[in-house]
């Protein structure tokens, strides 16, 4: 068994970020980007792993106390550009998407993220695969009134646009550099 005892620790801490936007953003996107995505091959290599304990828990917003808590503080890699033009123009549809879901089905939509952020089709269409997945996933998104209809109205009549979501990882950028206080 090799590995090094940061690559192995279980790191305590939270997140604080500044609205339901960023928190949003960093649990059903960046969080995964992390570590299988833009910067899954930074050095340190392991630099992921403190931000992969976060959950719909450990992320809070409060906009008073912005920033990282506990032992966070000392995660080996703090400096990350949520607001790469390169990464919004590939993840950025989806993102808002579910933005704009939550704010048309506001807070119960949260504990659908939280359940399975992948119910929500990147594209906003229903897929049509068969197979018993997709068919579970249709029938789960149909309980939970993901419907087509509702998907598209997300995409063609939600308010947050590709601007807020730039403002929005802009500041969860500085967020990440940020010491909150410590409750």
């Amino acid at each position: 068994m090799g590995g090094s005892k940061r690559l192995q620790r279980k790191w305590t801490g939270s997140l604080n970020v500044n609205s339901t936007e960023q928190k949003i953003i960093f649990l059903t996107e960046m969080q995964g980007q992390l570590s299988d995505g833009m910067w899954e091959n930074t050095q340190p290599y392991d630099h992921w792993r403190p931000w992969s304990s976060l959950t719909w828990d450990t992320v809070h917003v409060d906009s008073k106390n912005a920033g990282v808590q506990g032992e966070l503080k000392y995660a080996p890699k703090r400096k990350y550009g949520f607001n790469s033009t390169f990464l919004l123009d590939i993840v950025g549809a989806r993102i808002i998407l579910k933005i704009n879901l939550w704010k048309m089905l506001g807070d119960d939509f949260l504990k659908i993220l939280e359940e399975d952020d992948s119910l929500i089709p990147d594209d906003g269409e229903i897929p049509l695969y068969t197979g018993d997945y997709w068919v579970k996933k249709r029938a789960r998104m149909q309980e939970l009134g993901l419907t087509e209809e509702v998907l598209q109205t997300a995409i063609t009549k939600g308010p947050y646009t590709f601007k807020n979501l730039r403002k929005d990882c802009a500041a969860l950028t500085k967020v990440f550099k940020t010491d909150a206080q410590d409750s």
